[in-house]
């Protein structure tokens, strides 16, 4: 009898979670090995479905006739085991199945691509000999870089300083950072040093064939540096030697599709299946991280650096005397930055007579204030002239504080002369330079500002830290401590 391949199925039906067992054809014999895609005849119609190798066995405990395995789709073997195991362990974890994450974790097939990567020598699967487990706060300021000439972010530095000593060890190292303006910083540091050459770009703006590209770059000889956000966690790396992260509170390492993971999850699972080092860099730490830390399960680095300088008061102004007093100083010397918590013209409208927030006389969704002065429900889009709060019987309604758009509209007002910059999701600038100019822009949002930002004017703290969530306080802190650091 012939060796037997264990196949995995493509498929996110919970019945075909399972490892099924095939006999190998006669011409694969020697060709086949573990992890290369294949096609193999399922069912009673014997149709053809797509599948991974995962082992080859010299025998089955299937007893009866197994179907035989005689289509190769392609000789590469590109879900190895140290991804296997961990698909497999993040499926338990997550009460999900293993079809749910390997559309994520393995890259689309393009032909073109995998034909150019067919002569590259694979790399040896291996592991560092002693892993280090670390978390970090980052000093909120622009430092000397021994990287590149001009400064760079404190937290950029530690990534880059850290994953240096695993390519000079020979290992590969995975930096995983939010999203694609810090993903460009990082990629920008590391095309202006000697780490050039190592960069594999993980970034999920590419097309299709330049990740694909990438990921078999992964599985190739050599010390190889990825860098992006949630799919580099699942980078076919065999000489893994150091998850480095930043930033892990973002609400972008959060998946929203099944099995819901979050990729400091996936990096903690897959730094036990590869024993890599772990490095956790922040400026304000989750509550998971600091969970691991006083835990013992990561031991905290000290940086010490000096406090930036912050002032505040708990006036009832939106912006007060103190603020216009910031910015006014700050437009002499930069570009000042105005953090608002929304984007958009106006939010949810409240009762004028005590400020209970409105609610839709019809389905108790919150109103807002539309463009032609309407209060209308966000939830069914009803109107509301007859609004009348519950507990003080008013019947006049008042907006809550404007997002991003209405605050640069009442900046332009007051600051005659000056350029006003508005930031956020829907209307994304990268950078910015020169003086006498004011951003205005949501948490995650800022543009880059070579220099740095003069003054960093943070408005609505209250708003932020009474949002309706479990974590608004620790969101509230992080999107401050970010904004402070620029």
């Amino acid at each position: 009898m012939g060796k037997i391949a264990r196949v995995i199925l493509d498929s996110p039906l919970p019945s075909l979670d399972k490892v099924f067992d095939y006999a190998i054809s006669d011409e694969l014999q020697q060709a086949l090995v573990p992890g290369v895609r294949v096609r193999v005849p399922f069912g009673r119609s014997k149709q053809k479905v797509d599948g991974y190798v995962v082992e080859i066995a010299d025998s089955s405990d299937f007893v009866g006739k197994l179907a035989q395995l005689s289509e190769m789709v392609s000789p590469l073997p590109i879900l190895p085991s140290n991804l296997y195991r961990l698909l497999r362990a993040l499926a338990d974890r997550q009460a999900s199945t293993l079809g749910d994450l390997l559309s994520t974790a393995v890259a689309q097939r393009f032909v073109r691509v995998e034909k150019a990567a067919l002569s590259a020598t694979a790399q040896v699967a291996n592991s560092p000999a002693q892993a280090k487990l670390e978390a970090m706060l980052a000093n909120p300021t622009l430092v000397d870089s021994y990287f590149v000439a001009n400064k760079l972010p404190q937290w950029v530095e530690a990534l880059l300083g850290a994953a240096m000593k695993t390519l000079e060890a020979g290992f590969s190292a995975i930096v995983l950072v939010p999203d694609y303006r810090d993903q460009d910083r990082v990629k920008e540091a590391i095309l202006g040093s000697a780490m050039a050459e190592s960069l594999v770009d993980f970034s999920s703006e590419q097309t299709g064939s330049a990740r694909y590209a990438a990921y078999l770059k992964c599985l190739t000889k050599g010390a190889h540096l990825v860098v992006g956000s949630r799919s580099a966690a699942y980078a076919p790396l065999q000489n893994l030697g150091l998850i480095a992260m930043f930033d892990d509170g973002d609400r972008n390492f959060q998946d929203q599709q099944s099995p819901y993971l979050h990729t400091r999850d996936t990096a903690l699972v897959r730094q036990s299946v590869d024993n890599c080092s772990m490095l956790f860099v922040s400026h304000a730490r989750s509550t998971e991280v600091q969970r691991l830390v006083d835990l013992g399960f990561l031991q905290e680095i000290d940086s010490e650096f000096t406090p930036p300088k912050v002032a505040f008061d708990e006036t009832t102004a939106r912006v007060s005397t103190l603020a216009w007093q910031a910015i006014r100083e700050g437009l002499e010397t930069g570009v000042v930055l105005v953090q608002v918590s929304s984007r958009g013209v106006a939010r949810t409208a409240y009762c004028e007579g005590c400020s209970t927030r409105a609610l839709c006389n019809r389905c108790h969704g919150p109103i807002w204030i539309d463009a032609k002065s309407m209060p209308r429900c966000r939830w069914c889009n009803a109107q509301n002239l007859a609004f009348s709060c519950p507990d003080c019987k008013s019947s006049k309604l008042k907006q809550g504080y404007g997002g991003a758009t209405r605050t640069a509209a009442e900046f332009g007002t007051s600051f005659a002369g000056v350029q006003i910059i508005e930031s956020s999701g829907d209307h994304n600038v990268l950078e910015v330079s020169g003086k006498n100019k004011i951003v205005i822009a949501t948490p995650g949002a800022e543009p880059k500002v070579a220099e740095g930002y003069s003054r960093v004017i943070i408005i609505d703290a209250k708003h932020a830290l009474n949002r309706d969530s479990l974590r608004a306080s620790e969101d509230a802190v992080r999107e401050w401590s970010n904004a402070i650091a620029k």
